[in-house]
């Protein structure tokens, strides 16, 4: 997974809290998350297709799949904390990928019922 191999969100996620002995890592539920994110997946339930998938689980180096129920309530128990863990994987990951970012600008585009976007 390309998100592994340029940044390490499992690092920073592990100072967020310690995790009790034999439970999942904070590092493998933001690895499992971001993956769902990344498949277009929104919600916790469409984690329990993808845990018998060993690619999902190799991808991004997984152990362990998160259950649902797992990811929803570590997810939902430590949003504050995480959410600067994933921006700033985030920002690597585009950094050291060297992406090429552009403004986005739809201003020319006509579509009924919908407002003008102006980027400055």
């Amino acid at each position: 997974m390309a998100l592994t191999e340029r940044t390490n969100p499992a690092v920073d996620a592990a100072a967020v809290s310690p995790v009790r002995c034999g439970a999942i890592s904070h590092g493998a539920i933001l690895s499992s998350y971001i993956a769902l994110r990344c498949l277009g997946k929104s919600d916790f339930e469409a984690i329990n297709g993808l845990r018998e998938e060993p690619y999902f689980a190799a991808a991004p180096g997984l152990d362990q799949v998160p259950s649902e129920g797992t990811l929803r309530q570590r997810m939902d128990g430590f949003a504050d904390p995480f959410k600067p863990v994933l921006e700033e994987a985030a920002i690597a990951f585009l950094l050291r990928s060297e992406a090429l970012l552009t403004p986005f600008d739809n201003s020319q585009t006509k579509q009924e019922g919908v407002l003008l976007t102006v980027t400055p």
